[in-house]
């Protein structure tokens, strides 16, 4: 799914519940402007966010770097939530 939207993802598998997730393209910056406008980043988070949660369950997602900040990808930290 990441690799058909031209995410360019790198998945790195840290532990069994945690996932380093680093997007090397951003889908919308070209026809959105998405370095301007932090509302289609917001967008754009909450889709990976569903994503992963369709597939593992309840997850927390957290972004630790953005192209709209000057880094060369978007690199997101997934923790797989324990069951309660």
């Amino acid at each position: 799914m990441v690799i058909a939207q031209g995410l360019q993802p790198n998945i790195e598998i840290i532990d069994q519940h945690t996932i380093r997730f680093r997007v090397n393209n951003c889908i919308f910056h070209e026809t959105l402007d998405a370095v301007k406008n932090h509302n289609i980043c917001q967008m754009h988070h909450h889709l990976l966010e569903g994503i992963f949660e369709t597939y593992l369950g309840d997850i927390d997602l957290v972004q630790e770097t953005s192209i709209t900040n000057g880094s060369d990808a978007c690199q997101y930290t997934m923790v797989k939530l324990p069951v309660q």
